[in-house]
Protein backbone atom coordinates (compact mmCIF):
# COMPACT_ATOMS: atom_id res chain seq x y z
CA UNK A 1 0.00 0.00 0.00
CA UNK A 2 1.15 3.55 -0.97
CA UNK A 3 1.37 5.98 1.81
CA UNK A 4 0.18 9.87 2.73
CA UNK A 5 2.84 11.69 0.25
CA UNK A 6 3.20 9.18 -2.76
CA UNK A 7 -0.43 8.97 -3.37
CA UNK A 8 -1.00 12.58 -2.81
CA UNK A 9 1.56 13.23 -5.55
CA UNK A 10 0.72 10.28 -7.71
CA UNK A 11 -3.19 12.22 -7.56
CA UNK A 12 -1.75 15.74 -8.33
CA UNK A 13 0.23 14.02 -11.25
CA UNK A 14 -2.83 12.60 -12.58
CA UNK A 15 -4.72 15.61 -12.46
CA UNK A 16 -2.08 17.82 -13.95
CA UNK A 17 -2.31 14.73 -16.82
CA UNK A 18 -5.44 15.27 -17.41
CA UNK A 19 -5.29 19.43 -17.66
CA UNK A 20 -2.93 18.90 -20.34
CA UNK A 21 -4.09 16.37 -22.12
CA UNK A 22 -5.25 18.33 -25.74
CA UNK A 23 -6.59 14.69 -26.89
CA UNK A 24 -8.60 12.46 -24.72
CA UNK A 25 -7.53 9.36 -25.67
CA UNK A 26 -8.84 7.80 -22.74
CA UNK A 27 -6.48 6.22 -19.77
CA UNK A 28 -4.89 2.79 -21.40
CA UNK A 29 -4.17 4.24 -24.84
CA UNK A 30 -3.96 1.76 -27.77
CA UNK A 31 -3.63 -1.64 -27.12
CA UNK A 32 0.06 -3.15 -27.03
CA UNK A 33 -0.26 -7.54 -27.08
CA UNK A 34 3.12 -9.29 -26.09
CA UNK A 35 3.18 -12.86 -26.93
CA UNK A 36 3.50 -15.17 -24.00
CA UNK A 37 7.17 -14.90 -23.18
CA UNK A 38 7.02 -10.85 -23.05
CA UNK A 39 3.62 -11.30 -21.14
CA UNK A 40 5.04 -13.57 -18.67
CA UNK A 41 8.15 -11.68 -17.73
CA UNK A 42 5.78 -8.37 -17.38
CA UNK A 43 3.65 -10.45 -15.10
CA UNK A 44 6.25 -11.96 -13.05
CA UNK A 45 8.72 -9.59 -13.15
CA UNK A 46 8.16 -6.04 -14.18
CA UNK A 47 5.11 -5.65 -12.26
CA UNK A 48 5.35 -7.16 -9.17
CA UNK A 49 8.98 -5.47 -8.94
CA UNK A 50 7.49 -2.02 -9.39
CA UNK A 51 4.68 -2.48 -7.13
CA UNK A 52 7.19 -3.51 -4.21
CA UNK A 53 9.61 -0.55 -4.80
CA UNK A 54 10.00 1.21 -1.82
CA UNK A 55 8.13 4.99 -1.11
CA UNK A 56 11.09 6.93 -1.48
CA UNK A 57 11.99 5.24 -4.93
CA UNK A 58 8.78 5.72 -6.31
CA UNK A 59 8.95 9.08 -5.16
CA UNK A 60 11.60 9.72 -7.15
CA UNK A 61 9.76 8.08 -10.11
CA UNK A 62 7.02 11.01 -9.61
CA UNK A 63 9.65 13.69 -9.71
CA UNK A 64 11.08 12.42 -13.01
CA UNK A 65 7.33 12.51 -14.35
CA UNK A 66 6.66 15.84 -12.78
CA UNK A 67 9.92 17.26 -15.04
CA UNK A 68 8.94 15.32 -18.11
CA UNK A 69 5.55 17.41 -17.83
CA UNK A 70 7.77 20.32 -18.89
CA UNK A 71 7.67 19.26 -22.49
CA UNK A 72 3.56 19.94 -23.60
CA UNK A 73 5.00 21.71 -26.47
CA UNK A 74 5.87 17.92 -27.56
CA UNK A 75 3.64 17.20 -30.42
CA UNK A 76 3.23 13.39 -29.15
CA UNK A 77 2.97 14.36 -25.73
CA UNK A 78 -0.47 13.02 -25.37
CA UNK A 79 1.07 9.59 -25.59
CA UNK A 80 3.65 10.08 -23.34
CA UNK A 81 1.04 11.28 -21.38
CA UNK A 82 -0.87 7.77 -21.23
CA UNK A 83 2.42 6.39 -20.53
CA UNK A 84 2.88 8.32 -17.44
CA UNK A 85 -0.99 7.77 -16.75
CA UNK A 86 -0.32 3.87 -16.94
CA UNK A 87 2.84 3.53 -14.92
CA UNK A 88 1.12 5.55 -12.06
CA UNK A 89 -2.08 2.98 -11.79
CA UNK A 90 -0.27 -0.27 -12.34
CA UNK A 91 3.19 0.47 -10.94
CA UNK A 92 3.24 3.57 -8.25
CA UNK A 93 -0.23 2.97 -6.93
CA UNK A 94 -1.38 -0.27 -7.68
CA UNK A 95 -4.21 -1.13 -5.93
CA UNK A 96 -7.53 -2.86 -7.18
CA UNK A 97 -9.95 -0.33 -5.80
CA UNK A 98 -7.96 2.90 -7.24
CA UNK A 99 -8.95 0.94 -10.61
CA UNK A 100 -12.97 0.65 -9.29
CA UNK A 101 -13.30 4.07 -8.76
CA UNK A 102 -15.91 6.19 -11.31
CA UNK A 103 -12.78 8.18 -12.66
CA UNK A 104 -11.70 4.59 -14.41
CA UNK A 105 -14.90 2.83 -14.44
CA UNK A 106 -15.88 3.60 -18.22
CA UNK A 107 -12.62 2.75 -19.83
CA UNK A 108 -12.68 -0.30 -22.16
CA UNK A 109 -13.62 -3.25 -20.69
CA UNK A 110 -10.06 -5.16 -21.01
CA UNK A 111 -8.75 -7.03 -18.21
CA UNK A 112 -6.60 -4.89 -15.47
CA UNK A 113 -4.14 -7.89 -16.28
CA UNK A 114 -4.43 -6.95 -20.25
CA UNK A 115 -3.74 -3.21 -19.60
CA UNK A 116 -0.87 -3.62 -17.40
CA UNK A 117 0.67 -5.49 -19.89
CA UNK A 118 0.31 -3.09 -22.52
CA UNK A 119 1.36 0.11 -20.33
CA UNK A 120 4.59 -2.09 -19.85
CA UNK A 121 5.10 -2.63 -23.44
CA UNK A 122 4.20 0.68 -23.92
CA UNK A 123 6.88 2.20 -21.39
CA UNK A 124 9.32 -0.07 -23.17
CA UNK A 125 8.84 1.54 -26.35
CA UNK A 126 9.54 4.82 -24.77
CA UNK A 127 12.97 3.34 -22.72
CA UNK A 128 14.37 2.28 -26.28
CA UNK A 129 13.16 4.52 -29.03
CA UNK A 130 15.37 5.48 -31.74
CA UNK A 131 13.27 7.94 -33.60
CA UNK A 132 13.85 11.38 -33.32
CA UNK A 133 10.24 11.44 -32.60
CA UNK A 134 10.19 10.36 -29.66
CA UNK A 135 13.53 10.98 -28.52
CA UNK A 136 12.61 13.90 -26.55
CA UNK A 137 11.00 11.38 -23.74
CA UNK A 138 13.88 8.56 -23.51
CA UNK A 139 15.83 10.47 -20.67
CA UNK A 140 12.81 10.36 -18.44
CA UNK A 141 11.62 6.66 -19.43
CA UNK A 142 15.11 5.75 -18.41
CA UNK A 143 15.58 7.28 -15.57
CA UNK A 144 11.81 5.85 -14.38
CA UNK A 145 12.93 2.42 -15.23
CA UNK A 146 16.41 2.39 -13.83
CA UNK A 147 14.42 3.69 -10.38
CA UNK A 148 11.60 1.02 -10.77
CA UNK A 149 14.07 -1.90 -12.43
CA UNK A 150 17.55 -1.26 -12.64
CA UNK A 151 17.09 -1.40 -16.71
CA UNK A 152 14.68 -2.24 -18.70
CA UNK A 153 14.48 -5.47 -21.78
CA UNK A 154 13.16 -4.73 -25.30
CA UNK A 155 9.64 -5.86 -24.92
CA UNK A 156 7.64 -4.64 -27.31
CA UNK A 157 8.17 -6.81 -31.11
CA UNK A 158 8.83 -4.70 -34.03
Amino acid sequence: MVSGECLREAENILADIEKKAKHKQGVFGRKYKGNEEISGKILTRYLPEAQKKPEEKKLECLKSMRRSLENDDHGLFDRWLVALTNIILFCIIPTESYHETERYRNEPSDSLKGNAISAIIRFSRWYHTDNNRWIRFQPYAQEIARLLWGSMERLHIK
